[in-house]
């Protein structure tokens, strides 16, 4: 392997997080031929201004990779714009990216992987990233595959080719044009809701806050453009961040994230080049992401309110 992406993180003030997602980073396969790219936002309230300083101190002291750089804001960006103005700027100097949230924990060839992914599928038109972490979906022994492919996006740990991460438009005003757009169309709706069942509630909940949730908004992109990402079959990534303490995930009482398997195989592994979406791991994504038909009928309803309000 010649072609190594660089990896950026974007952060603010969580700074027992970043470590921890750092020092395992620096733990894995191919760490000294990566550049690591640290974008540390500015903090936009009081209390986040303590775990800010830590994290900006911190930063100065990172070693164990190719190279180490600091993209750090006079301003709060906000967690989107944040992520797609630092991979705008790495795209200058790269064709490829790894892009990471701050409360990551790696296997050791999570590195390898998502670089060898990024490898294999850069012709695939249909594929849209190389993502690191898997839902903690029990797939069973006759699945032989390392990997599958399926219509969703993580921000847990991706890569992404410059060429399509380009074609994808993230200002605010078109991207909410797209989902207000989305939503009236019942026929799409009903289709995307068929693949998994939290799709179409997070988009709802974009509009509703009026705020542009970039994981999401891929997922519509691939949705409308036929595309996929490939995932492992075991994940390569465990996320920590269902503490409260981020913007985006909250509090989970039982947080099956946090104590997610991660791969401790040797390494040894292929990538179908030519691998489709199948029906075993579809099924089993569908029914992980399944509500009951209470959840359900709310959130149809509250889909009618908004088409009536907007």
């Amino acid at each position: 392997m010649k072609n190594f992406a660089p990896i950026v993180i974007p952060t603010l003030n969580r700074f027992l997080h970043l470590k921890n997602c750092i020092d395992s980073l620096s733990a894995c396969v191919f760490a000294d031929k990566t550049d690591l790219y640290i974008a540390l936002d500015y903090p936009f309230q009081e209390d986040q201004l303590e775990g800010y300083v830590k994290i900006n101190d911190y930063i100065h002291y990172i070693h164990g990779f190719n190279s180490v750089n600091i993209i750090k804001r006079n301003k709060n960006y906000g967690p989107s714009k944040n992520v797609s103005d630092a991979a705008s700027q790495i795209f200058e100097h790269h064709d490829r990216l790894i892009v990471s949230e701050d409360d990551n924990i790696f296997s050791s060839d999570f590195l390898r992987f998502v670089n060898l992914g990024l490898e294999v599928y850069k012709d695939r038109e249909d594929i849209l990233t190389v993502n690191g972490h898997t839902d903690p979906i029990d797939i069973p022994d006759i699945y032989k595959k390392d990997v599958y492919a399926w219509l969703g996006f993580c921000a847990w740990g991706n890569g992404i080719w410059k060429e399509k991460w380009n074609k994808i438009n993230f200002s605010e005003d078109y991207a909410f044009g797209i989902i207000r757009k989305f939503l009236f169309n019942l026929t799409s709706v009903l289709k995307l809701n068929r693949i998994a069942n939290h799709y179409v509630p997070a988009l709802i909940h974009v509009i509703e806050q009026n705020c542009l949730y970039e994981d999401v908004y891929i997922c519509l992109y691939q949705f409308t453009h036929n595309m996929y990402s490939i995932f492992p079959a075991v994940s390569r990534v465990r996320n920590m961040g269902h503490d409260g303490s981020g913007l985006n995930c909250g509090t989970l009482e039982n947080d099956i994230y946090k104590g997610q398997e991660i791969y401790t195989g040797t390494g040894m592994y292929k990538m179908p080049a030519d691998i489709k979406p199948d029906r075993l791991t579809s099924y089993l994504l569908r029914e992980h992401w399944k509500t009951d038909c209470k959840t359900q009928i709310k959130m149809f309803k509250k889909l009618l309110l908004m088409r009536a309000a907007l």
